[in-house]
């Protein structure tokens, strides 16, 4: 594993692991949050990325700013994805590639164990599959989703949509399709969804 300092250095303080999935979406606000652990609340925050998937530049640039913040960053292991299909899709090679590397995250997790008392494991959204392992070594598992609030309750609303409904889109729908906090969609039948000028 490449790692920030050859070892996670052991430390009294409470140590928190925070996996970020690949990608600057991801990196950045776990980042984010691994430096205010450190800054606010007197933690030891490691954080890990995914050597696979990772976009070069971005990624060591956002890495090598947390080295002054006092954040350790490990890299895990590149695994084997050559299996998948060639069109898999990137949610698909995503969550395959973070429970592919789940063993090589359970060795990180024990040695930090052994040297530092781990107070909790944090994934982002991506990376719940790897809760199980906070299970394992009996400490807080917690998914970070720095998403609005908007977006947390579509998610939740997409599940009551779907729960006994009939196969097809969301499109197909005769009706207004009503979100939450009052806000609805274009109609399916006649009407062109609204453009957005970004």
């Amino acid at each position: 594993m490449e790692s920030s300092a050859s070892t996670v250095a052991a430390s009294p303080r409470p140590h928190v692991v925070l996996v970020a999935s690949p990608g600057a979406g991801h990196l950045i606000p776990m980042a984010e949050l691994a430096r205010r652990f450190v800054a606010h609340h007197g933690l030891a925050a490691t954080l890990v990325t995914f050597t696979d998937l990772s976009a070069p530049n971005a990624h060591s640039a956002v890495l090598s700013s947390l080295s002054a913040s006092q954040v350790s960053t490990v890299a895990l292991p590149a695994v084997s994805l050559d299996d998948l299909p060639a069109d898999a899709h990137i949610s698909t090679v995503l969550l395959e590639l973070i429970g592919r590397s789940i063993p090589h995250l359970r060795a990180l997790l024990h040695d930090i164990s052994s040297a530092a008392s781990l107070a909790a494991l944090v994934p982002d959204f991506f990376g719940s599959t790897v809760l199980p392992l906070a299970a394992e070594l009996s400490v807080p598992g917690y998914i970070f989703s720095p998403s609005n609030l908007t977006v947390h309750a579509l998610m939740r609303n997409a599940v009551e949509l779907n729960d006994g409904a009939a196969s097809g889109e969301y499109c197909d729908l005769p009706d207004v399709l009503r979100l939450p906090g009052g806000i609805s969609s274009w109609r399916a039948a006649g009407t062109a969804p609204p453009t957005a000028s970004w």
